[in-house]
C-alpha cells in the first residue's frame, strides 16, 4: 500500500478511503486527501511507502491447512517503511523472522517450475516470495496475473527488482573473474568503465529531440520514482477520419485524446484547418515505449499541440515541455506532481515549461535553481499553449460549406424569378 499521510501518525485518512472503496466507490470518484484538488486516483508525491505483510505461524500448529482463504489465519503483521515500494517490501519480508533474507537474495527460493505454478494457483502464506521466484525463472507477468489476478503494477515492481539484481550479479561475476584470474587486484567501477561490465547503454532517459519536429511534443509525466519526459507523436495520412491510438495508454489518456480532437475540430478555422480534412485523413497518435502502461489526467494540452502540429505541418519547439489536462472548450485544468515533473524537465535541458494557471501557487515550493533555469509559463487556455509551443503562428482561414453556398444560390434564383 502506498501512502502519503499528513498526520504521519494516524491511519484514519487511509481507512476512510478504504471504507469507501469497499462499498463500491472508485478512486477517480474520491477526492485526493493531500492535494484537495485532484482525484484519489492520482497521488502526486510520496513521503514514504508502507508495506504490510501478515505474519503466519503455521509451524506451531501441526496439521493446519496452510492454504489461504476467507478464514482468519494470520497472527499479526509486519510493516516495512521505505522511500519506494521495493524498499518497503524488502524491509517487510526481512521482518517476518522466518530466516529469509529479502525476497530471494538468500537463494532459498523455489526452483521447480510445477511447484511454483501450484504455489501461485493455490494461495499460500509464502506467495509473496513465490512471485519473485516465478519471475526469476522466466514466467511472464501476464501468466502470473492470469493465475493470481494480482494487479500488474505490483508485478512490475517485482520484475524491476529481479532485473536490477540480474544487472548487479552481472557486474559482480565479471569483477570476481578479474580478481581470481589475477588480472586485477582491486576493481573500482565508475561511469567511465561501467559499460565494460554492463554493456552498451540500453535506455536513454529525458533527452531532447535533436531538432524541432512536426507532430512531436514533449510532455511530462509523474511516476513512483519521480518525473519523466513523455513523448507524444501524431501522424496523419489519407483515409476516412479514423483515429488509431497506440502506446498502451489507459482509459483516462485515451479520453484526453478524444477530447483534444473534438476541441480542435471546434476551433479548426481559427487554427487554419479546413473542416473536411477530418473526414479525409486518418490520425495515428502514439506515445513511445509501448510496453510501459501510461495513464493520468495531465497530457491533454500535449495531445492538442501534437495533433495541430501534424495537421498544419507546423513544427513544435523541442525545448518546450508541457503538462495539463484540457476540456472540450479548451480550458487547461490543474495537475499533480508538478515538482517532480519540473525536475525531470530540468534534467532533460528543457528551457520552458507550460503549466496550468491553477498550479502557479505550487511554484512557491519549487527549488530556486529550477525557477532560475526554466521559464515556467502558466496558461488558462489551449490557444496560449499553441502560441508558445509551435514555431509558426497559426492563421485563421475562411471557409463556407458547399451546402450553404448552394442554398444561397437557390434563394437568389428564386428571388429573380
Amino acid at each position: 500500500m502506498c501512502i502519503r499521510d499528513r498526520s504521519k501518525a494516524s491511519g484514519y485518512p487511509i481507512a476512510k478511503v478504504a471504507s469507501k472503496l469497499a462499498i463500491g466507490y472508485t478512486l477517480d470518484e474520491l477526492n485526493n486527501q493531500i492535494t484537495e484538488s485532484t482525484s484519489a486516483l492520482f497521488e502526486p508525491t510520496l513521503d514514504y511507502v508502507i508495506v504490510k505483510i501478515p505474519r503466519w505461524n503455521f509451524d506451531k500448529f501441526e496439521g493446519c491447512d496452510r492454504t489461504l482463504g476467507l478464514q482468519m489465519k494470520s497472527v499479526g503483521e509486519v510493516m516495512g517503511i521505505g522511500r519506494s515500494f521495493i524498499e518497503a517490501l524488502h524491509k517487510a519480508t526481512q521482518s517476518l523472522e522466518i530466516k529469509r533474507n529479502g525476497l530471494g537474495a538468500d537463494g532459498k527460493g523455489y526452483s521447480d517450475y510445477q511447484q511454483v505454478i501450484n504455489k501461485l494457483t493455490n494461495a499460500s502464506w509464502d506467495r509473496v516470495f513465490v512471485i519473485y521466484d516465478a519471475i526469476n525463472m522466466g514466467i511472464s507477468l501476464d501468466r502470473i496475473h492470469e493465475i493470481t489476478r494480482i494487479d500488474m503494477w505490483y508485478l512490475r515492481q517485482y520484475e524491476s527488482l529481479v532485473n536490477l539484481e540480474r544487472e548487479i550479479s552481472k557486474v559482480a561475476r565479471k569483477v570476481v573473474k578479474k580478481v581470481v584470474s589475477g588480472e586485477e587486484k582491486e576493481v573500482k567501477i565508475d561511469l567511465k568503465n561501467l559499460p565494460d561490465y554492463l554493456g552498451i547503454q540500453k535506455f536513454k532517459f529525458g533527452e531532447l529531440e535533436s531538432k524541432d519536429k512536426i507532430g512531436v511534443v514533449t510532455g511530462l509525466a509523474w511516476t513512483e520514482y519521480g518525473g519523466e519526459i513523455l513523448k507524444i507523436e501524431t501522424v496523419i495520412m489519407p483515409g476516412k477520419g479514423r483515429m488509431q491510438i497506440t502506446g498502451k495508454l489507459g482509459e483516462v489518456m485515451q479520453e484526453s485524446i478524444k477530447a483534444a480532437k473534438s476541441f480542435i475540430r471546434s476551433k479548426s478555422l481559427d487554427y487554419g484547418i479546413i473542416p473536411p480534412l477530418f473526414e479525409k485523413k486518418d490520425f495515428h497518435i502514439h506515445v513511445p515505449e509501448g510496453a510501459t502502461p501510461k495513464d493520468g489526467p495531465s497530457a491533454g494540452i500535449g495531445m492538442v499541440t501534437s495533433i495541430v502540429s501534424a495537421i498544419t505541418n507546423n513544427p513544435v519547439r523541442r525545448d518546450v515541455a508541457m503538462t495539463g489536462e484540457v476540456t472540450l472548450t479548451g480550458q487547461v485544468l490543474p495537475i499533480g506532481g508538478l515538482k517532480e515533473k519540473l525536475l525531470a524537465a530540468h534534467r532533460a535541458g528543457i528551457k520552458q515549461v507550460i503549466i496550468p494557471k491553477e498550479n502557479e501557487k505550487d511554484l512557491v515550493d519549487m527549488p530556486k535553481k529550477i525557477i532560475d533555469d526554466i521559464k515556467i509559463t502558466p496558461v488558462e487556455h489551449a490557444d496560449e499553449v499553441l502560441k508558445i509551443a509551435l514555431t509558426k503562428e497559426l492563421k485563421r482561414v475562411e471557409w463556407v460549406e458547399v451546402e450553404k453556398i448552394s442554398q444561397s444560390n437557390d434563394k437568389s434564383q428564386a428571388s429573380i424569378q
